[in-house]
Formats: C-alpha cells, structure tokens, sequence
C-alpha cells in the first residue's frame, strides 16, 4: 500500500501563477481517536475545551449536520466520549501557498531519491500544509507515492533532501546520518565580516523550552559541533558567505552556533534578534523561559497549559465527507473563504541556509549554489570539500 493514495491526491489540484504554488481548497476529514483526559466529557464540552478554534453555535451546527460525528455515526452535543472513540470533523481545508520554484531531482535509482529543495517547502505534512509539501509534490507531479524520509530540513531551508524508495533504505541511511557517518555541509549568509580561517565551535546546545522549537548554547545542553569558513565578504552589505560544516545533528545546530558566534543568519527570524543576543548573556532557566516564550510564534498561553494539536491525519487514507454533509455546506461554514489573507513577501519565503552538500564514503551528492549566494560571485570550484 502507497503512503499516498491515489485517492488523495485527486482530492485537490496546483494553481501555479505569480511566482507562488496554491493549492485549491478541498474538503478534508480530520480523524482523532479519544484520549485518556477526553473520556466522560460531554463532546460539545470537549470540543470547546480543546479546540478553541471555532465557537459554540459552529460546533452545534457541525454536530447536527453530521460534519463532526463520532464512529462515523451522528450524535448529539451532549454525547460522552468513551474510549477507543473516533471523532472526525469535516472542514474545508486551505493551504498557504509556497514558492512556484521546481523540486530538481538530483539522483535517483532503486533505492533513494535525491532532491534539491527549495525554500518554503515543508518536507512533510504539518499544521496547514498537506498538498503543499515535497511528499505529496513529488507523488503527484513526479509518481513518487511511497517515499520514506532519511531526515529533514526546516521550510525555509532550501538543498538536499534524502529520501529512501523503501524503509530498509531510509532507516539504513537514517541511521548514518544519526551517526555523523555521513558528512554535511551547508552554505549560510550571515550579518558581519566573519573571521578569516576556520572557526571551530565547539558549544552544547539545549532545547530553551520543551515544546517550543527554540535551541541556545548551554552549559547543561548536548555536546554539538560546527566548523565554519568564510568563502567570501560583500562590503556593500556588511555580509558573508559562510561554509558550515556539521558534525552532530542537533535541532538548528548551525542557526544557533552562528548566532551564539556573532554572525547570525542574515534573515534569520528566531535566531537574528537583539534580544536572543541579551538571553545568550545569561543562561539562568528564568530568562530561558522568557526567551522561549518572546520569540514563540506563538502567544504564551497565561491561563493555563496550552491548548493540543489540532487532530491529525490517521494512518488510513481520509475519507470522503458524509453525504450528509454537502461540499457547498462546508463552504458555506468555511471560515476561510470569508477572510483574506496576503501572499507572502518575497523575504518570508526563504531563508539564507542552504544544504549544499552530502557525503558518504561511497556517495556524493551536491547542489547547484542558491540564488542568494550569487552576489559574491563564487563558483563550486572554490568551495573546499570536504572542510575539515
């Protein structure tokens, strides 16, 4: 069985105009099984306890109409959720749109495919993007529907994906790229005249607020370890070209070596802020905490512990939406449709990280250089590889 279905992919197609890839909006069953805190709470209770997204009268609209229905069933708002229950809601989805820049496919043969990735392209899907990642781009575009993840670079971080034909492969070289068997190095334009010769940090990184994706160089963190070496210096800017070489694989390793360095990323949004500089300063867990929650993309939550997930996807392909529950209904109660929403800058569609370069003892794979470094008119044959 594919880890796409062919049914998925025909739930929606691409709009690719003015430099960005849309996605049409499309109705999407989400899937939830109960958890252990839901059990005995009446489902209109749960709904609005957990998911604060929408109010009351749409939740008793949505439960009348059959659009949210437990066991595939309708029921009333006063329903009890018990255990081994399944909640499903039907929405119309819509995605934010990503850049209309190709996926290039550097290698590929009976075991792994190769990409170059472009900026603002989730991996996989998350929150809003499901059409709209390199999975579901390559199954629908490129016939790949059962590919297996070797590991992962942020959304805006554009180079070289791994991606296994099968899940011996992926978790063989998985585990290489776990081990620092494989050696990787990344180009970074960052803010400054970095140092000339090789800079070896040599700092312990830990998570500053679990859950909140945000690292810092700590005493108390996991041994990680970066080489960095400037290739080239745009005064007109005040910036650099910088090779990154990685050798552990720690959460934002390279973002957060850089930042603590010195030279953060140029467009960095987390890590190139004054008051990530004034929190490196001092590592005591109160000005962690508010570290964490100053630059969380999302609002600290005062009044209690933040609210979960939004349910996710269940392993089986989703399922069409209830008869009961007509395509024009959903619309009609999107609140999405009603709004709008600017396209992103050109600026909040990459960011200056780019995997360059991936290598094992008996491969290489290496991408084109990114269109940002071309101010510094470098060419690949002025990049030292591997940096030792």
């Amino acid at each position: 069985m594919d880890l796409i279905a062919e049914e998925q992919l025909k739930e929606t197609c691409y709009l690719i105009a003015g430099g960005f890839r849309r996605v049409l909006p499309y109705v999407y069953t989400f899937h939830v099984f109960a958890k252990g805190r839901w059990y005995s709470m009446p489902l209109l209770q749960l709904l609005l306890h957990e998911y604060r997204s929408y109010n009351e009268e749409y939740y008793r609209r949505a439960i009348k109409s059959g659009r949210i229905r437990i066991n595939g069933n309708l029921v009333d708002p006063d329903y009890v959720i018990k255990e081994h229950d399944e909640l499903t809601h039907a929405v119309h989805r819509h995605e934010p749109p990503i850049t209309d820049k190709a996926i290039t496919i550097i290698h590929q043969d009976e075991e792994l495919v190769v990409i170059d990735k472009p900026p603002s392209i989730p991996v996989h899907p998350s929150g809003r993007f499901r059409h709209n990642t390199v999975v579901f781009i390559l199954a629908k575009e490129h016939g790949f529907n059962n590919l297996h993840l070797v590991h992962r670079i942020d959304r805006l971080t554009s180079g070289i994906l791994l991606l296994g034909r099968n899940p011996a492969v992926a978790g063989k070289i998985s585990e290489k790229v776990r081990t620092n068997e494989v050696v990787k190095h990344y180009l970074a334009k960052v803010h400054g005249q970095f140092p000339d010769g090789k800079q070896d940090v040599n700092q312990p990184i830990k998570s500053a607020v679990k859950g909140r994706g945000i690292n810092c160089v700590h005493p108390s963190g996991k041994a990680s370890r970066t080489v960095f070496l400037r290739l080239a210096y745009n005064p007109l800017n005040n910036s650099s070209l910088v090779l990154c070489r990685l050798y552990t694989g720690r959460t934002h390793q390279i973002r957060v070596h850089l930042q603590w360095f010195g030279y953060p990323i140029l467009n960095d949004p987390l890590y190139n802020l004054e008051k990530v500089d004034k929190i490196q300063k001092g590592f005591d867990e109160v000005n962690l905490q508010r570290y964490a929650g100053s630059t969380s993309n999302q609002p600290e939550n005062t009044q209690g512990p933040p609210p979960p997930d939004p349910p996710k996807e269940a392993s089986p392909p989703p399922q069409a939406p209830p008869e009961t529950s007509p395509t024009s209904e959903i619309e009609a109660e999107c609140l999405d449709c009603r709004a709008t929403f600017p396209d992103p800058e050109p600026h909040e569609m990459v960011q200056y990280l780019h995997a360059y370069s991936y290598q094992s003892h008996d491969w290489q794979f290496k991408t084109p250089l990114p269109d940002w470094s071309l101010e510094y008119q470098l060419n690949a044959t002025q990049i030292p590889l591997p940096l030792q």
